[in-house]
């Protein structure tokens, strides 16, 4: 089943995602073209196979490792909760510092 042609329209990571998912393509025996997803290169392929998600097979076929996207979405949480944290501290830091500055 060929998808429409998206030339032109731009798609976030969890949309490629998702495409590739209902497409079935989740291991090598059952890759597929960016072009039957209506897909061509981009920087979101480019970022998802960098980051391992997205696979290309030698026949120039793509699978996503659903796994691996697990872990990528999972680390990227982890990492928003540390500077959460960290931009928290700072305003506490300096509310403590303006409450406690010497008054003249």
């Amino acid at each position: 089943m060929e998808a429409e042609p998206t030339q032109g329209k731009s798609h976030n990571e969890r949309q490629v995602i998702r495409m590739f998912q209902f497409a079935g393509a989740t291991s090598p025996e059952a890759a597929i073209s960016l072009s039957e997803l209506g897909l061509e290169e981009s920087w979101v392929t480019n970022r998802l196979g960098y980051q391992e998600v997205l696979h290309r097979t030698d026949a120039g076929l793509y699978w996503v490792d659903l796994s691996q996207w697990n872990r990528v979405q999972r680390k990227g949480r982890r990492q928003v909760s540390w500077i959460d944290i960290l931009v928290l501290l700072l305003a506490l830091a300096l509310l403590l510092a303006w409450f406690l500055r010497p008054r003249s």
